[in-house]
């Protein structure tokens, strides 16, 4: 099965933000995943839960890579604007750079667990 971007996948639905937070956010998005897809560079970082697997952060991503979840696997997220996420979460974005890493990596348990 040849990899899909988000995008022409059908089931990436994102949300422009509110004006009040458009200065920091980009979208807000979810997605019900089926098979394998490419994510594609943006330069961003994203926040997002993931059905069984918990809070992640990705990226900013420099390069594209592929993801297999489960069919129907469900996800939201918010994407930030570059700058915005390594002042919230404390953390350099060249150190999260091409990485996806559950947010109590970042922010430690007691954090992660206080935001859920």
């Amino acid at each position: 099965m040849a990899a899909s971007t988000v995008t022409d996948m059908g089931c990436y639905s994102p949300t422009p933000a509110p004006p009040d937070l458009g200065v920091d956010v980009v979208c807000s998005w979810v997605a019900r995943t089926d098979g394998t897809h490419l994510l594609v560079r943006d330069g961003c970082i994203d926040v997002l839960w993931i059905a069984g697997v918990g809070i992640r952060v990705c990226g900013p991503e420099t390069e594209a890579w592929q993801f297999t979840l489960p069919t129907g696997t469900e996800a939201v997220g918010i994407r930030f604007r570059p700058g915005v996420a390594p002042r919230l979460l404390r953390e350099s974005a060249s150190q999260m750079r091409n990485q996806r890493v559950d947010l109590s990596a970042l922010m430690g348990d007691s954090t992660a667990t206080a935001i859920l």
